[in-house]
């Protein structure tokens, strides 16, 4: 029989350790042959998009897909439902089916961690974070798995919620949060920097960029919705002058970049300011096939191009099991 879990069902089931090894496990069997990904799918229907992320990680056994809608508009996002189905790799039974709000089973800092992992300092130490949502939480939950943070410098335009998100995951995580009144600051003395803001323009001058900083962003394409509602510019948080200062651009998706027609990447490229030939994906670094950081002073930049199934069905198969064994869900 197979399960119906409900998000709430899930809260706590996983550590942030256990996230991010899942997640770095799949992009790592991807690269070996041993996964399998199809990029990421997106149908848009007037203001209403649906994206579509599978993959199959035999290794655990596992195959299966998530779904999830957006309602666009002008003035705003809202995220509607997912729904994560998880089949039996070998014999095609029906495992579980997932349902809930938000980012269910999808954690993008999980991803951006392992990109740090692998390419941040090693004395990487100081955090400047843009944003105060829940991703932007994930984000420092997930990046202390990969290197010990001592400190967050923070901006958001909402003072009030600025404060309240530094002073409640200070408490939380046992880290020094800084709230800071400019961007220029979050940038100024870091060894990491993350956006994890709803921008549509770019969150601070790369030529604020500091040697030796590793960046991490979270806004991808928007390409649908730029045709549905006759929008001219590209959703990006990074600027042109901060893709053509790094000294190495990773990604979790090449093709991913491409489909989307992502405006970070592809316009700088259109521009020349930087060449898309020489782009690593994360698999290539992580397998020695490609070069990472060489250098304390390189600045090095990990690309979120968006959820991939590979790093969806790692989570979804080790919750399914921890979920089971805990007598979760009802079966159906």
């Amino acid at each position: 029989m197979a399960l119906l879990i409900k998000t709430e069902e899930l809260e706590g089931l996983l550590s942030p350790k256990e996230i991010v090894e899942a997640v770095e496990e799949g992009y790592r069997k991807w690269a070996q042959g041993e996964a399998f990904n199809h990029p990421r799918q997106s149908i848009q229907a007037g203001p209403t998009r649906l994206r579509i992320i599978s993959g199959a990680v035999p290794y655990l056994g596992a195959i299966g897909l998530r779904v999830h809608t957006d309602y666009i508009t002008l003035k705003n996002r809202m995220r509607h439902s997912q729904v994560v189905v998880l089949y039996d790799y070998e014999r095609e039974g029906l495992l579980a089916i997932f349902v809930g709000e938000g980012y269910l089973l999808h954690y993008p800092p999980a991803t951006s961690a392992v990109g740090a992992k692998y390419l941040a300092r090693p004395d990487a130490r100081k955090l400047g974070l843009f944003g105060t949502g829940g991703t932007a939480a994930d984000f420092v939950r997930l990046f202390k798995v990969v290197r010990p943070l001592s400190s967050v410098k923070t901006y958001a335009r909402d003072k009030e919620r600025l404060t309240d998100f530094c002073r409640r995951l200070e408490g939380e995580e046992h880290i020094e949060m800084i709230p800071v009144s400019s961007p220029k600051e979050v940038v100024e003395g870091v060894d990491l920097i993350v956006t994890a803001t709803s921008s549509d323009a770019p969150v601070f001058d790369g030529k604020w960029l500091e040697a030796g900083v590793h960046i991490s962003q979270i806004v991808a394409g928007n390409r649908g919705e730029r045709e549905a509602l006759g929008l001219s510019a590209k959703r990006k948080e990074l600027d042109t002058e901060t893709l053509r200062r790094c000294d190495l651009i990773c990604t979790n998706s090449k093709e991913q970049i491409l489909i989307d027609d992502q405006g970070t990447i592809m316009d700088p490229v259109r521009e020349k300011a930087i060449d898309f030939d020489t782009i690593v994906e994360l698999g290539d670094v992580m397998m020695g096939r490609k070069a990472g950081r060489t250098s304390d002073k390189d600045i090095t930049l990990f690309y979120h191009s968006g959820g991939q199934g590979v790093s969806d069905m790692p989570i979804a198969a080790l919750l399914y099991k921890k979920a089971k064994e805990a007598g979760l869900g009802r079966e159906i």
